[in-house]
Formats: C-alpha cells, sequence, structure tokens
C-alpha cells in the first residue's frame, strides 16, 4: 500500500500546509485585531485624558472665578465695615457735641419737622436734665414741651396725634443710611469704593 501511503501523507502535507496557512492569516488577523485594539484604546485614552484635562482648566477656571468673588465680597465687606465705622463715629460725636450746638441742631431739626398742629415733644431723661430754657421759651406754635422723659438715649421724638416723628440719632442716621454710606465710600475710597 505504497500508493495509499503517499496519497496519506500528501493528504497529511497538504493538510498541515493548510493548517498553517490557516494559523498564519489568523496570525495575521489577530495582529491586525490587536494593533486596531491598541490604536483604538490608545484614541481613547488620549480622548479621556484631552476631555480631563478640560474639565480640570473648567474646574480651576471656576475656582479662580470663585476665588476673585469671595474677594471682592470680602474686600466690599471690609470697605462697608470701614464706613459704617465712619458712620458710628459721626453718630457719636453728634451726640457729644456741646450743649449749644446739639440743641441748636436739635432746634433746627424741630422747626423743619413740627407740624402745624403741633404736638407733643418729648426728650430722653439725659437731654431733659440739660435742656437750655431758651430752646423751650422757642418752640413752634403748637407745641409743648413734655416733662415726662422718654425711653431714647438722645435726640426727640414729637407725637402729632397719630404720628411719631422720631428725630432720634438712629432713627435720623438710619433714614440717611445710604446717602451717608454714599458719601462716606467716596470720602475714604474715591471712585472705587
Amino acid at each position: 500500500m505504497p500508493g495509499l501511503d503517499k496519497i496519506i501523507a500528501r493528504l497529511e502535507a497538504d493538510t498541515a500546509a493548510a493548517c498553517d496557512a490557516i494559523a498564519d492569516e489568523a496570525r495575521k488577523n489577530a495582529d491586525a485585531l490587536i494593533a486596531g485594539a491598541n490604536e483604538e484604546g490608545n484614541a481613547l485614552i488620549r480622548a479621556a485624558e484631552a476631555a480631563a484635562e478640560k474639565q480640570a482648566e473648567g474646574v480651576l477656571a471656576r475656582a479662580r472665578s470663585a476665588a476673585a468673588l469671595e474677594s471682592r465680597r470680602m474686600k466690599l465687606a471690609a470697605k462697608l465695615s470701614a464706613v459704617d465705622g465712619v458712620i458710628g463715629e459721626a453718630k457719636r460725636r453728634f451726640v457729644e457735641l456741646p450743649d449749644q450746638a446739639y440743641f441748636d441742631t436739635l432746634h433746627t431739626l424741630l422747626m423743619k419737622n413740627a407740624p402745624e398742629k403741633g404736638g407733643v415733644l418729648y426728650f430722653g431723661k439725659r437731654d431733659l436734665g440739660r435742656l437750655p430754657a431758651a430752646f423751650a421759651a422757642s418752640l413752634p406754635a403748637g407745641v409743648t414741651l413734655s416733662r415726662s422723659p422718654a425711653d431714647i438715649p438722645a435726640g426727640f421724638i414729637l407725637k402729632a396725634g397719630n404720628i411719631d416723628i422720631n428725630c432720634t440719632p438712629d432713627a435720623l442716621f438710619a433714614a440717611a443710611r445710604e446717602p451717608l454710606r454714599a458719601a462716606a465710600s467716596e470720602a475714604l475710597f474715591g471712585g472705587e469704593g
């Protein structure tokens, strides 16, 4: 059966050659797939790195913006505190004016704010005790001075019917707060306040 052995040997050789060719083709395909997968993986990595870098830049930009905003807020708070300190000092100085200047100022406020119908004028205990006689003698028509002290530290309250005209330093400075803040800010900080 030498002819059969040759046929079998030939079939085995052809089969081995076909298997080798298939294996080579499979290796080439596998290498191509691996190379493609590597390239695709590298592209995904580059895209992820770029996205992460862009995201990091955004986070950093937001952090810088937040820090700048916080810095401006803190500067503004410090400026407002300084301005409020100046206003508080002005209020303290008003209350501590010498008696003549203090009551002249209160008299001007009274003349400006007294209603035509008059009313009852109330001072705090401290001011009532040092009220100049000339002040009491120069009250507007219809305004009477109460000898009972009001519960106020300084200034006066004029009661006219259901209306209370509050001319205490706290009320006067509170009513003029924004214009005073603007003026004090301009004086302290110029155009940057």
